[in-house]
C-alpha cells in the first residue's frame, strides 16, 4: 500500500500542475447562456441550456488547465445573477454525476471534473461528488471525498442526503484499498450530532484496517485512523455512546494502541519523521479516547510529551498497562470488566 501511495502522489502532482497545452477557445454554447446569465430567474429551459453547455465542454476537452479555467470563468463571471450561478453549479454537478457513471469515461476528464466541483465549493455539488466517490480512478475518489468534507455542515443538516452519503461511503470504504481515500472517508462522515448513524461504519472501517495491519510484514503506520480517533475524542461524541458501543470502540482502539506502541520501538523510525508523527498522533488520540470512554490505564500521552521517541520503551510499557502484556500475560486495565479486551489486544 505504501508503494501505491507513492505512485498516487506522483501521478496526482503531475496532473495537478500540468500546464495548458492549448488555450480553450470560446464554445458554441457560450452565446446561448450569455443571453440569460443576468436573469433573476432561471427556468427549466434555461437550466437545460446550461446543462447542454456543460456536456458540450466535456466533448471539447483539451487539457486539465484549460477545462478547469473554462468552468471557473463561467462560474465567476461578474454578470452572473445569483440564480444563474446556483443553476450553473447545479447543472455542472448533475452532468458530472452522469459522466462519472459511464464506464468508458476518460480518467483525465473525470479527474478535472472532480476538481471543478471542488473549486466550486457549494452544497449543490454534492450529487456529482457522491457519484464520483466510486469512480475507478483513485484521484477522482480522493477529490470527491475531499469535496464532501468541505460540505459536511450542510450535509449533516439534511437527513435524507446525510443518510444516503453515509451508506454510499460505507460501501466505498469497505472496497477501498487507498489509505489516502480511507482517511478522508473517516473525516467525511464525522457528524458530531449523528453518532448513531455513523458508529457502525467507523467500526467496520476500523476492523478492515486492523485486519490489514495485522497482515503486514512490517507493522507500518500511515496515520489513516487519526480522523476516526479525533472524532471519538470529541466529548459530545464519546459521551453519547451506549455502554455496549463504548466497549466495542475500546476493543478496536486497544488493538490500534498496542500496534502503534510496538511499532514505535523500531530503530527505523530514527529518520522516519513522518511515520513517527503518525504514530505519536495516533497514540495520543487513542489514549485520550480511552480516557473519555471512562477507562484508566497507562500514561502514554505524558510520556510522549516529556520524552517523545527517546522514551519509546516507556511508551510500550505504558501501553501494556492498558492492554496487558502479550508475553508474560500480566493484565492491563482493559483486560477487566467492562472492557474485557483479550490480554495483549491481539
Amino acid at each position: 500500500m505504501n508503494g501505491a501511495l507513492g505512485r498516487f502522489a506522483l501521478v496526482f502532482a503531475a496532473v495537478a500542475v500540468a500546464p495548458a497545452v492549448m488555450a480553450q477557445q470560446p464554445g458554441p454554447m457560450d452565446p446561448t447562456i450569455d443571453a440569460f446569465r443576468a436573469r433573476p430567474a432561471i427556468g427549466p429551459s434555461d437550466q437545460g441550456r446550461i446543462a447542454e453547455w456543460v456536456r458540450t465542454e466535456v466533448g471539447r476537452y483539451i487539457d486539465f488547465a484549460a477545462f478547469r479555467k473554462r468552468f471557473r470563468d463561467q462560474h465567476q463571471d461578474a454578470k452572473n445573477s445569483a440564480q444563474f450561478t446556483t443553476q450553473f453549479i447545479t447543472q455542472t454537478s448533475n452532468v458530472a454525476a452522469t459522466e462519472f457513471g459511464k464506464t468508458n469515461l476518460n480518467a483525465e476528464i473525470a479527474y478535472v471534473f472532480a476538481q471543478v466541483l471542488v473549486d466550486m465549493d457549494r452544497a449543490e455539488t454534492v450529487p456529482g461528488l457522491l457519484a464520483g466517490v466510486a469512480f475507478s480512478d483513485v484521484r477522482v475518489r480522493f477529490l470527491c471525498v475531499k469535496g464532501l468534507i468541505a460540505q459536511r455542515s450542510s450535509i449533516e443538516s439534511d437527513d435524507a442526503q446525510r443518510d444516503q452519503i453515509i451508506q454510499k461511503l460505507q460501501a466505498v470504504a469497505l472496497a477501498e484499498d487507498s489509505e489516502i481515500v480511507l482517511k478522508r472517508i473517516y473525516a467525511a462522515i464525522a457528524f458530531p450530532r449523528h453518532v448513531d448513524k455513523v458508529f457502525d461504519v467507523y467500526m467496520a472501517m476500523m476492523d478492515k484496517r486492523l485486519a490489514f495491519r495485522r497482515k503486514l510484514p512490517v507493522n507500518h503506520c500511515d496515520g489513516t485512523e487519526v480522523p476516526a480517533l479525533e472524532y471519538f475524542r470529541i466529548a459530545s461524541v464519546s459521551s453519547s455512546l451506549t455502554p455496549v458501543q463504548k466497549s466495542q470502540l475500546a476493543a478496536r482502539v486497544a488493538v490500534l494502541l498496542r500496534m502503534d506502541a510496538q511499532r514505535y520501538q523500531s530503530d527505523e523510525l530514527a529518520s522516519a519523521f513522518l511515520e513517527r508523527d503518525h504514530l505519536e498522533r495516533e497514540l495520543d488520540a487513542a489514549e485520550d479516547v480511552l480516557k473519555k470512554l471512562g477507562a484508566s490505564g497507562g500514561d502514554i500521552r505524558g510520556t510522549l510529551s516529556n520524552g517523545g521517541y527517546g522514551a519509546r520503551a516507556v511508551v510500550l510499557r505504558e501501553a501494556y498497562r492498558w492492554v496487558g502484556h502479550p508475553t508474560d500475560q500480566s493484565k492491563g486495565t482493559l483486560n477487566q470488566a467492562p472492557w474485557n479486551v483479550p490480554i495483549g489486544a491481539p
